[in-house]
């Protein structure tokens, strides 16, 4: 029994370990589809006289307000399926 539960820990110990390089790469092909879409809008700002450290910052600031609106739209997701999942089971 003990070597089935090691066995058990170790495969979920991999599938972790996939599903985290799979999001790492959906991060990465998100934030490339981002920069290719606001190319243009970045050289127009240069044009017009914002400095490069200026523009990152602003992209800075948006990528994290739209990281913390998601996280915190995650979290409550999962507490709403937590306790959904409670009250279903609880009724049995």
């Amino acid at each position: 029994m003990h070597q089935t539960l090691v066995r058990a820990q170790n495969f979920l110990n991999l599938v972790a370990l996939l599903a985290a390089l799979l999001s790492a790469v959906a991060v990465a092909l998100a934030a490339r589809g981002f920069a290719n879409e606001h190319l243009d809008a970045s050289a127009m700002l240069r044009v017009l006289g914002q400095s490069q450290r200026t523009i990152a910052w602003a992209y800075a600031i948006e990528f994290a307000l739209i990281g913390l609106f998601a996280s915190l739209l995650g979290v409550a997701l999962g507490f709403a399926v937590h306790y959904v999942f409670v009250w279903m089971f609880a009724g049995s």
